[in-house]
């Protein structure tokens, strides 16, 4: 009897140990698990931030470098515009209305531009105050001006002539003619009273006449 209770003894401590070394076998297998599929995701993660990085850097360059499409863009419109010599109607309106932002968005990128390299050679040549002291760049809106100029010539009631109106007298504006200017703003808003851009062109007025201190002209 006392042979058979050994035996039994025996049997549970052989199951027990099976048992307690079952989960551990089964755990150390579910962490290398674990830690694969971790590793995928961190590579996966990995490759979507390096693809992530090289678009943001292929964004920046296409802004950073002198832009082709733009110019190509504006040769196309030239081109059109070219075309329309003789003709009159709304294609042809759209086309210079569209070409002459064009001219002014191009003037204002490459001002803007210019401003940036000016300001970076001021710092250079603050430090050390040799050769001669850097020129601050002009804004050169002459094209987009005999552009808008011409387009109210031909299309004065054109749906987007409210727009030239205000840009023709931003640009005199910019250039200190500020009688053209004011000319400018008052055809804004006598030809389009109802016009975002005549608002506008009230406040450009406004400022006129405080420069003026002709502050009864400013409160009408």
């Amino acid at each position: 009897m006392k042979t058979s209770n050994n035996v039994l003894l025996i049997f549970f401590l052989v199951v027990f140990s099976l048992q307690l070394s079952l989960p551990t076998s089964v755990f150390s297998s579910d962490q290398e698990k674990k830690k694969q599929d971790l590793q995928k995701k961190i590579e996966e993660l990995r490759k979507k931030k390096a693809k992530l990085n090289q678009s943001t850097k292929e964004k920046l360059d296409k802004k950073s470098s002198p832009s082709r499409s733009v110019n190509e863009v504006i040769a196309r419109y030239e081109k059109l515009n070219s075309n329309c010599r003789g003709k009159k109607n709304d294609r042809c309106a759209d086309v210079i209305y569209a070409l002459s932002k064009l001219y002014y968005d191009k003037a204002r990128d490459d001002y803007i531009k210019a401003r940036n390299e000016y300001e970076k050679a001021m710092d250079r040549w603050d430090r050390n105050r040799q050769g001669p002291e850097p020129t601050n760049p002009i804004p050169n809106y002459s094209r987009a001006l005999a552009s808008y100029q011409k387009s109210v010539k031909l299309y004065p009631e054109f749906i987007k002539s409210d727009e030239a109106y205000f840009q023709i007298g931003t640009i005199l504006t910019l250039n200190g003619d500020l009688d053209a200017a004011k000319d400018a703003f008052t055809k804004l808003i006598h030809t389009h009273p109802n016009s975002i851009r005549a608002s506008a062109g009230h406040f450009r007025l406004s400022e006129f006449c405080f420069m003026d201190r002709d502050f009864t002209c400013a409160l009408k």
